[in-house]
């Protein structure tokens, strides 16, 4: 188990965490972070798979999105999940990770810079997961 992940497994909700990557390194390193932090991982491979996840209407309660796919790119997933209405960054905390320095993000999505230390992702978790009874502020 990471040693981050013991410490947010108690502040952090449970839930299911989608990991999209075609890196088996990357979705193991991913999976074994969120797991030992305390969610439920979900995996896909690219785009078509992950499109296929959400169109089953599996809840998801974080995605972590790599950029550079084989079928497409993290933030055409993104856009289309949107579009489709399976997927909403405002409430689900949605991150595209890549080794890029700039890429041009979807609204209300982060992003995370590769490689990606296990506390700056739980980090980054924990600070876009609405807060139970929270009310959002209007602009």
């Amino acid at each position: 188990m990471y040693r981050e992940a013991r410490s947010y497994r108690r502040v952090m909700k449970s839930g299911t965490a989608l990991i999209v990557d075609d890196s088996p390194d990357a979705r193991e390193f991913f999976s074994l972070v969120v797991a030992d932090a305390g969610y439920r991982v979900v995996c896909a491979e690219s785009v078509q798979e992950a499109l296929g996840i959400l169109r089953a209407r599996m809840p998801i309660d974080v995605a972590i999105i790599d950029y550079c796919l084989e079928d497409g790119t993290g933030t055409g997933l993104v856009h289309q999940a949107v579009t489709e209405g399976y997927l909403d960054p405002r409430s689900t905390p949605t991150f595209i990770c890549t080794v890029y320095r700039y890429v041009e993000l979807p609204p209300d999505v982060a992003m995370l810079q590769k490689p990606v230390e296990p506390s700056a992702l739980l980090h980054a978790i924990q600070l876009a997961t609405p807060k139970v009874g929270s009310v959002p502020s209007s602009a």
